[in-house]
């Protein structure tokens, strides 16, 4: 019958259903991209259910002769049916203010999440963007697929939806790089099946579709391996992300533990009631990470070595790894603790508070980076909260080697340290052997006072740079309590190259009754393996109260070493080949990094020149001037040719060149009359043409062992 589809034309019914099941992969793809940012399975469940329902959406409306508005509409009005619900916390429906807590809760989720450190509990509002993602990759991606005949156009809602979601996101190269190939994949198939039956309906079914399917499957997973070789599994560090623009809370100018020590120490009130943490174990209140000169204080991006160093809120759980004894730990607070530090113990992985104050946990803000918790609003009496964490706490010895991510501008700023150093390091082997001789001098020298009696006043409390220098570390007698030696240690262990930081908390007695007697303040050193270390308070801290009969002025220390000894600042490390630009070191380091670099640079161009040969072939094909895709055709047959190794004269006319070639003289006649004729040219005759080059091909690629068809694909020659 005339009138009979061609067996091998696709129906339109065929078409519609593979951008609706590619259109739901596409988005489904791009969905995984939450999966650093979601606890549990809601936000997946949330989100496929509506690409599916959008896609389902996107195909009636087609079906019914509507138009892509139409869609967009009727997305648009489900999404603020669900939307209200959602972002009230309540299935209860009451009319316009539901729609507009819908659209303000649409608005304000993305800033709770830019806000929250992963993973979010996926429930109420914060299941909003999952949902819009779903849509927009699933339903507005459908709509452009059944609407457009250009085969790239339904891309695009795809790609703004997986950009959006990576700049939302965490810095996880992993994460990052199996999406994007995963979607890269989708995109490339989604492009060949679209193309193909876009190129059917007009000029019947291509025979060589199945072998472009497969060659651009096999570059996408090329550039796949090119990029798992490139990138590894460390964490993206330059890639941006809009939580790194994003100003956390301002926590730098609130009064920590430590500028009030004093007065904590000496009221000696019950402050904390503490369960689940066995007696002489050390309670948390704030790591101290940032010095200016006048204090240590809490900060944000103090952390030169990751990327969740902030105060930000936390859900039910806190992604927070560690190694150490699980501890479940209840926190009950007295009206003594009146101020907003949360006391905790290591890496919180869940924290919550009971009864009637459950609704403090979303305002509490956590840094998993100085394990310091923090509730602007302060705690009330008798407030009560839970905690699960793992005991992180592990004492320093002298075999630790400390870290090299130190604050080289603080180091900078105490040389007026040098001394302290150079004379109590005299004989250390190592620099944790150094600074452990530096303790133990201080200690020694040292003497123990808050300041209360009369004749004591004048040993002041703060830790300014003044207080530790001139009047603690460099003057005769030494005195002070814990907030001047740890605060002087820190920075001792600072300007000896290793990274410290001063922790202020207490150490719980047995009946875990906290009292103002029992806060304490240590220093942290962080180890080369990146954790950090306690040095108690014992280590540096002398417990001798001063002599009275020396109560007179301040003298200047003496600290010059011995005749016979040269005064030498120990190195917090032994210098490293990075640190190091010349010498035979470098050299085989530099020559190391190119021979890692050399199968990268390989498998590149494997991939760069079959896709260059690809976009030639495309340039040929679709040339605007009919004429040209003649000589395009004759064009690719003699560089296949060349690339299988045929020597074909380059600078010889077209039937001296079939000369060469066998059996394609009426090819090479056929183009030169269309390209030299007067009449115009049919399209459809240059496709026709096209389609016996082709099968010409295939004569020579099947004439011809599979490992040189290979090495065809992969010859540069011909690109020149």
């Amino acid at each position: 019958m005339s009138g009979a589809r061609p067996a091998s034309t696709p129906t339109r019914t065929d078409g519609v259903l593979a951008d609706a099941v590619l259109a739901l992969l596409a988005s489904g793809v791009v969905l995984l991209a939450w999966q650093p940012t979601y606890a549990g399975s809601g936000w997946w469940i949330a989100g496929l259910s509506a690409s599916f329902l959008a896609v389902m959406v996107a195909v009636a409306v087609r079906d019914a002769g509507g138009g892509g508005e139409v869609v967009t509409l009727g997305l648009f009005a489900g999404y603020l049916v669900v939307a209200g619900p959602l972002a009230r916390g309540s299935l209860a429906v009451e009319g316009w203010d539901t729609v507009t807590d819908g659209i303000r809760g649409s608005w304000e989720v993305w800033h709770q999440l830019l806000t929250t450190h992963p993973p979010v509990t996926a429930a109420g509002p914060t299941l909003l963007p999952p949902i819009l993602t779903g849509l927009v990759s699933g339903g507005f991606a459908a709509t452009l697929a059944l609407g457009s005949r250009r085969p790239a156009v339904p891309l695009v809602p795809v790609a703004l939806a997986l950009g959006a979601v990576l700049l939302v996101g965490q810095h996880q190269a992993a994460s990052v790089l199996g999406v994007g190939v995963g979607a890269g994949a989708v995109a490339v198939v989604w492009l060949q099946v679209r193309a193909a039956r876009l190129e059917a309906e007009e000029i019947g079914r291509d025979p060589a579709r199945r072998r472009r399917t497969v060659v651009a499957l096999v570059v996408v997973a090329l550039c796949g391996a090119a990029s798992l070789r490139l990138v590894g599994g460390d964490p993206v560090e330059d890639r941006y992300v809009l939580r790194d623009g994003v100003r956390p809370f301002a926590v730098s100018g609130i009064v920590t533990p430590l500028d009030s020590l004093r007065d904590l120490v000496l009221s000696d009130r019950k402050l904390l009631q503490v369960d689940g943490l066995p007696a002489g174990h050390r309670l948390r209140f704030v790591a101290l990470d940032r010095y200016d000169g006048q204090s240590w204080t809490a900060d944000n991006d103090t952390d030169p070595v990751r990327d969740d160093d902030r105060f930000l809120h936390v859900s039910e759980t806190v992604e927070n790894p560690a190694a150490g004894e699980v501890r479940e730990v209840t926190v009950r607070a007295t009206r003594y603790w009146d101020r907003p530090w949360v006391p905790t113990v290591g890496a919180v992985q869940s924290l919550g508070f009971q009864g009637s104050d459950a609704d403090l946990g979303s305002d509490l803000l956590y840094n998993p980076a100085t394990q310091s918790a923090l509730l602007p609003g302060g705690l009330d009496a008798d407030v009560r909260y839970a905690f699960t964490a793992i005991d992180t706490d592990r004492l320093a010895d002298r075999r630790v080697e400390g870290s090299a991510a130190y604050d080289e501008e603080l180091r900078d700023r105490l040389q007026v340290l040098d001394e302290v150093v150079s004379y109590w390091s005299i004989g250390a082997y190592t620099p944790m052997d150094a600074l452990s001789k530096v303790a133990e001098g201080i200690r020694k020298v040292g003497r123990y006072s808050h300041g209360v009696e009369p004749w004591e006043q004048r040993f002041e409390s703060g830790h300014d740079l003044r207080r530790l220098t001139d009047e603690f570390l460099l003057t005769v007698p030494t005195v002070g309590d814990e907030e001047q030696y740890a605060a002087a240690m820190a920075l001792l262990a600072t300007r000896m190259r290793i990274p410290a930081r001063v922790v202020v908390g207490a150490v719980v007695p047995r009946d875990g009754a906290v009292r103002g007697s029992d806060v304490t303040a240590w220093v942290e050193i962080r180890a080369e393996d990146g954790t950090w270390r306690t040095i108690p308070a014992e280590v540096f801290m002398s417990r001798k109260p001063p002599d009275r009969l020396t109560a007179g002025g301040p003298v200047d220390r003496d600290y010059q070493p011995p005749s016979d000894v040269e005064p030498q600042l120990p190195d917090a490390r032994p210098e490293q080949p990075a640190d190091r630009e010349d010498g035979p070191d470098a050299d085989r380091d530099r020559g190391a990094a190119w021979w890692l670099l050399l199968p990268s640079v390989l498998l590149l161009l494997v991939v760069a020149v079959p896709a260059a040969k690809w976009v030639r072939r495309r340039r040929r094909l679709r040339s605007r001037r009919v004429s040209a895709r003649y000589a395009g055709a004759w064009d690719e047959l003699v560089d296949h040719a060349r690339d299988l190794g045929v020597d074909v004269p380059v600078s010889a006319a077209r039937p001296g060149q079939a000369a060469v070639l066998e059996g394609t003289l009426p090819l090479a006649l056929e183009a030169d009359r269309r390209i030299y004729g007067a009449g115009d040219l049919d399209p459809g005759d240059a496709d026709a043409f096209w389609e016996l080059v082709r099968a010409e091909l295939r004569e020579m690629d099947a004439a011809v062992p599979r490992w040189r068809r290979v090495l065809a694909l992969l010859d540069p020659r011909t690109l020149r």
